[in-house]
């Protein structure tokens, strides 16, 4: 996977939880990683590693840095259209 590819799915999860109160680790896999665990586990080594998510009990959740950059994606996503 590119880097640009990796982005993409940061910012799908990040934008995506932004307007939830969170979700499953197995709904990310599943629906952003496409059954991958190699990416899932990536993408969730970034996410950790960047403070943007906290996880508990397999439950993830935005921290208020992802939050923000959430909401700042939610925005611009919707000005474009």
């Amino acid at each position: 996977m590119n880097p640009n590819q990796m982005l993409a799915k940061i910012a799908a999860t990040v934008s995506t939880l932004a307007e939830t109160e969170g979700a499953s680790e197995s709904a990310l896999y599943l629906t952003v990683c496409g059954c991958d665990m190699s990416t899932w586990e990536t993408l969730r080594s970034v996410l950790l590693g960047s403070s943007l998510v906290s996880i508990k009990s397999h439950f993830v959740t935005l921290t208020p840095k992802g939050k923000e950059i959430g909401d700042k994606i939610n925005a611009r996503l919707a000005a474009s259209k």
